[in-house]
């Protein structure tokens, strides 16, 4: 099985990402991390050559749809700023590979649901730690995921919203 974590931001910091990336791996070991930089707003160039377009262009999200179409899972995280590129490549994987489950999570999704779950088979609203974990455990598993907490899912027209748990603590 191929899981393929993906995330869309400017720079490839991406703290909260990493962090559930590292939690990912502890279910599935195999499991890849890819970095696509959009604009690349932190980059010396841009801040040189202000009136470059370092923007991801069409036939880049052709080739990242393409290499992506081959998984069993993608997993994208962006934020809000980045979410044009997620639907786009979802959109692209999609039309190459209808059965590659496509899985959204990060702020984007988080702040805008109804408009995220439209172009994915699910989001992770919220936290994604636990949850992410009890699904990549079903899912790896070839076992129902649609009760997930913190999950949205859709299949056609219908979309499931799950409960979410409560908030981690440290207390």
């Amino acid at each position: 099985m191929k899981i393929v974590f993906v995330s869309v931001e400017s720079g490839i910091a991406a703290m909260g990402f990493r962090k559930i990336a590292a939690i990912a791996r502890q279910v599935v070991p195999s499991l890849e991390v890819c970095f696509i930089t959009t604009d690349n707003l932190y980059s010396f160039s841009s801040h040189f050559f202000p009136d470059k377009d370092f923007s991801i262009q069409e036939a880049d999200i052709s080739r990242i749809g393409e290499y992506l179409a081959r998984a069993d899972l993608v997993a994208f995280s962006c934020m809000t700023a980045s979410a044009t590129y997620v639907e786009q490549i979802a959109a692209r994987i999609r039309s190459l590979n209808p059965r590659t489950f496509l899985l959204w999570g990060g702020i984007h999704p988080s702040l805008y649901s109804d408009e995220a779950i439209a172009f994915v088979d699910a989001i992770c609203v919220g936290e994604g730690e636990t949850p992410l974990r009890m699904f990549l455990e079903a899912f790896s598993r070839d076992q129902q995921t649609g009760q997930t907490p913190n999950m949205w899912f859709r299949t056609g027209d219908l979309i499931t919203r799950n409960k979410s748990l409560p908030l981690n603590s440290s207390a």
